[in-house]
């Protein structure tokens, strides 16, 4: 099955696609501008972004952000759950 699919693709006339088959949007505005050098940049406006120490540097782990600790609310209930549970089940036993 597959094979058959491959054999249509293989086999099949190629297409000569003119300007005139595909679509050309004017928006107006030029967004390509030419660097000194000639080659082609956007001059779409873009946000300037620091760039910042080396990475694993000490500059670079002092700047970075310290893990969040794990929450110990589930802890606390847990341990809550274990000592209510044995309280009972030692008050049962001495009934």
């Amino acid at each position: 099955e597959v094979a058959d699919e491959v054999l249509f693709i293989i086999t099949a006339p190629p297409l000569n696609l003119g300007k005139e088959h595909f679509v050309s949007i004017e928006t107006g505005r030029n967004y390509e501008v030419l660097q000194k050098n000639g080659r082609r940049r956007s001059s779409i406006p873009t946000a300037v972004i620091p760039k910042g120490p080396e990475k694993y540097s000490l500059e670079w782990f002092l700047e970075k952000k310290p893990e969040a600790a794990p929450d110990d609310n589930l802890d606390k209930a847990a341990v809550a759950a274990v000592v209510l549970v044995s309280m009972g089940l030692f008050i049962a036993s001495r009934l």
